[in-house]
């Protein structure tokens, strides 16, 4: 099969294109023939690495063998079916995560059947499908967090990328009133999807006005934490999804003082969000939103472009066409 590997952490170009041999699932395990991937900030930090605390985890000078092929999403056939496996059979159209496992670039993949998977909705392309896990599993892990409600007002920061444009779906089915900040490019975008307010932070500065959030939902760690706080009303919660490790030492502390809540950390991904997630998808709640699609043997362009910081939506390798 092809694969994009990296072999020593770098620049978009260290991910190249090899022949591996195919894996086979064990017992418990479904072959995925993988069609669609996407590009997120957690694929292209672990290629610098960035932060530099990575390299404890996926190697200190290289990237381990077994990490050597990034990408956390997937979605395509069942092809093989393990022996102790009961809930898919081979031509099963399934999307998922493999979160720190890795290798979905790559045409073929093995994933655990009770693991976070799901069918595909039969309206949805492979591509689609691809494109909604990440941003979508991130945001109702913060959302639910918060315990966001009906009638609250949220503020979402960064709306127009993938963590934002589901977190803006996603605000809205439960309820709450949604403003979105970000490029006035992105204006038709993000209302599209929901938004009822939309703020252009390059001409305006909403922390400098009277309004104030139940929620607000910082999803590039590009905005004061300081501002964040000011603009919250009382027993607000500051939600920080792309956090550092000193915004979320600073979250730590600032929960001690009770007045707001602060929300970061790791959002781990699971089988029932998944499933959830496959829900509101059949239903038109969640709808994908795709900027690019490349193919695998443009995987080095795909991450340089979600580097950039100016993808709206989502990044997707196109891994191979449908049949």
């Amino acid at each position: 099969m092809k694969a994009a590997v990296f072999k020593k952490y770098g620049p978009p170009e260290v991910l190249q294109i090899e022949e591996l041999s195919k894996p086979a699932p064990k017992k418990d395990q479904i072959l995925i023939r993988n069609y669609a991937a996407s590009v997120n900030s957690a694929d292209w930090r672990l290629r610098k690495p960035d932060p530099f605390a990575v390299r404890l985890v996926f190697g200190l000078f290289n990237p381990r063998k077994s990490k050597q092929i990034l990408g956390v999403v997937f979605a395509g056939i069942v092809e093989q079916a393990g022996k102790k496996t009961t809930g898919f059979k081979p031509g099963d159209r399934v999307f998922g995560m493999t979160g720190m496992a890795m290798g979905t670039y790559a045409e073929y993949v093995c994933v655990a059947e009770n693991g976070p998977i799901a069918l595909i909705p039969h309206h949805i392309s492979f591509n689609e499908a691809a494109s909604i896990p990440f941003g979508a599993t991130a945001s109702l892990h913060f959302l639910r967090k918060a315990n966001i409600q009906k009638g609250q007002s949220i503020l979402i920061y960064g709306a127009s990328g993938a963590l934002g444009t589901a977190a803006i779906q996603l605000a809205k089915y439960f309820g709450a009133e949604v403003t979105a900040v970000c490029s006035l490019s992105n204006k038709d975008l993000v209302m599209a999807i929901g938004a009822d307010h939309h703020i252009d932070y390059t001409i305006e500065d909403f922390t400098s006005g009277s309004k104030k959030y139940d929620i607000i939902f910082e999803t590039v760690n590009k905005l004061s934490f300081a501002k964040s706080i000011k603009c919250l009303k009382a027993k607000g919660i500051l939600i920080l999804g792309s956090a550092g490790i000193s915004e979320t030492l600073r979250g730590i502390l600032t929960n001690i003082s009770a007045k707001y809540k602060v929300i970061s950390g790791m959002a781990v991904e699971k089988p029932e969000e998944i499933r959830y997630i496959q829900n509101l998808m059949a239903n038109g709640h969640l709808k994908p939103v795709i900027d690019k699609i490349y193919s695998l043997g443009e995987i080095a362009d795909a991450h340089r472009y979600a580097e950039s910081g100016h993808k709206k939506g989502n990044v997707v390798i196109e891994i191979r066409k449908p049949e």
